[in-house]
């Protein structure tokens, strides 16, 4: 790695140009606030301090372990929504098929609806017949017991029962 020179080899205005290499422990603007920032000790000091800090995070990786966590964590949270949206499209395609199964049952129940109304009606028409057929069958069964009693009750039938004998039997 290329390290900036020693503070104390840089004029104060060529400090501006290599602040970058270690812009990620101290801004430009902390620097200047420091009282001790003009003294060539601290400058040595501070130069040293970042050396170290430099070395350290290079020697663990801190910082490419950085990027790759950050990188590992975006790639994650993309595999989540894409599995969420696999998941929410799954969902939707089973609500339209639920919904044309609902659709269907409701014509089919539509349709037994229809079927049963007619079914009704058509009761009712049996049941009105069935009533006309009582009406009728009491009125004949009336005129049988009529006629099966008039030999007996009318004279000139009685006569002829009489004429005839037992054979009407």
């Amino acid at each position: 790695l290329h390290y900036p020179p020693p503070f104390d080899a840089l004029p104060l205005y060529s400090l501006q140009n290599h602040l970058y290499y270690f812009s990620n422990l101290l801004t430009f603007t902390s620097l200047i606030s420091l009282p001790f920032f003009f003294s060539v000790s601290a400058r040595t000091n501070l130069c040293n301090t970042t050396r170290e800090v430099t070395e350290f995070n290079d020697e663990y990786g801190l910082t490419s372990n950085r990027e790759l966590l950050i990188k590992k964590k975006v790639k994650t949270e993309i595999n989540n929504l894409e599995n969420e949206a696999a998941v929410l499209k799954n969902e939707m395609e089973s609500m339209e098929h639920k919904n044309v199964h609902l659709n269907a049952l409701q014509l089919q129940k539509n349709e037994l609806k229809q079927e049963l109304f007619t079914l009704e009606s058509e009761l009712k028409d049996l049941e009105k017949l069935i009533k006309e057929a009582e009406g009728t069958m009491k009125d004949l069964e009336a005129e049988k017991a009529q006629v099966t009693e008039k030999p007996q009750t009318n004279p000139e039938c009685l006569s002829e029962y009489c004429f005839l004998g037992s054979d009407l039997t």
